[in-house]
C-alpha cells in the first residue's frame, strides 16, 4: 500500500482545477482577441466611410499627438512613451486625410466613431523636418532599419491665419517619421 494514497484524490482534484483554470484563461484571451479585432473593424468600416464623405484623395499613419482632454487628476506627460496603451492615454494616434482643399487630423473613439481633431489648408503648409526629442534635424535614413525604437517627431510648419504655427507628431522610428514627413509635404499645394 503506497504511502500518500489518501492525497491521490486531492492531488486529482488539484490537477482537474488547473486544467480549468488554464481553459477559463484560454477562453479569456480569445474573446479578449476576437474583442479587439471586431473594434478594429469597426473602426476601420467607420474611417473608410469617413474618408468617402468627405471625398478623401488619400490618408495615412500620421503618429500620436498630446490629447487634448487629460483624464482628471492626471498630468500631461513631456514626452510619449513608447509603449503607449492603447486606453485611457493622454497620446492618441491619428491619421492624417488629404482632402481636396484641406488637411485633417482624425483618430477612431473605442465605439467606432471617427473624431476630427484638426484641419487646416493645404496651402497653409510652409514646411515638414524630423527631429529628435531636444529638436535637433534628423537626416533621412536611406533604408528601413531594424534598430531599437527611437523617439522621433515630424515637424509639421504651417501658416495660422499668417503667423507661423507647427504642430509635432511623435513617431517610435525614424523611418516612420521621414514616411510621413514626406507624404505631408506632398499633400503642400
Amino acid at each position: 500500500m503506497p504511502l500518500f494514497r489518501r492525497y491521490r484524490p486531492l492531488g486529482f482534484a488539484l490537477y482537474a482545477m488547473d486544467l480549468y483554470e488554464d481553459a477559463l484563461r484560454e477562453v479569456d484571451e480569445e474573446t479578449r482577441r476576437a474583442t479587439e479585432l471586431a473594434t478594429r473593424e469597426r473602426l476601420k468600416d467607420a474611417r473608410l466611410q469617413w474618408l468617402e464623405e468627405n471625398g478623401a484623395e488619400r490618408s495615412f499613419p500620421c503618429g500620436l499627438v498630446p490629447d487634448e482632454a487629460p483624464s482628471p487628476g492626471e498630468h500631461r506627460l513631456p514626452e510619449p512613451r513608447l509603449n503607449v496603451p492603447r486606453t485611457k492615454g493622454m497620446w492618441m494616434q491619428v491619421f492624417a486625410v488629404v482632402l481636396p482643399s484641406d488637411l485633417a487630423f482624425i483618430r477612431g473613439e473605442e465605439l467606432g466613431e471617427i473624431v476630427e481633431v484638426g484641419r487646416l489648408p493645404r496651402s497653409a503648409i510652409r514646411d515638414v523636418d524630423v527631429v529628435d526629442q531636444a529638436g535637433v534635424h534628423i537626416p533621412a535614413p536611406a533604408s528601413e532599419t531594424f534598430e531599437p525604437p527611437k523617439l522621433a517627431f515630424a515637424v509639421l510648419r504651417w501658416t495660422n491665419e499668417g503667423t507661423p504655427d507647427e504642430d509635432r507628431f511623435a513617431f517610435r522610428s525614424t523611418w516612420m517619421a521621414w514616411q510621413a514627413a514626406r507624404w505631408l509635404l506632398e499633400a503642400k499645394r
